[in-house]
């Protein structure tokens, strides 16, 4: 949430400190900890990846750790070999997985 406050507007240190103060007064820090703790827990659950990557920001960090368990190499190796086998339409369980979760892009 607050990476989403635009203070482009204000052109004094005094004003973005007002608008600041005046825009997080109001944020239940509560009950966001709360929901997102649950929604956390539930991910985790029901072992659904994707909606437990929604809360990860570190994306580049746990790609290199799967680059690192899974094939043994860096991150930028990992994602390239990704990209060759997504490429080759192979019906290999990666591919399927990622062409699963990827949008279907239609030429003009």
């Amino acid at each position: 949430m607050l990476k989403q406050l635009d203070f482009s507007g204000s052109t004094t240190s005094e004003e973005i400190i007002r608008d600041y103060n005046t825009r997080t007064a109001n944020l239940d820090i509560s009950g966001i900890v709360e929901t997102r703790t649950r929604e956390i827990k539930a991910a985790i659950e029901q072992r659904d990846l994707e909606s437990l990557l929604r809360f990860y920001d570190n994306k580049r960090g746990i790609t290199a750790t799967l680059a690192s368990v899974l094939k043994g190499t860096r991150r930028e190796t990992f994602e390239s070999w990704v990209i060759r086998v997504v490429s080759a339409n192979s019906s290999s369980g990666i591919a399927d997985a990622v062409k699963g979760v990827l949008p279907v892009i239609e030429p003009r």
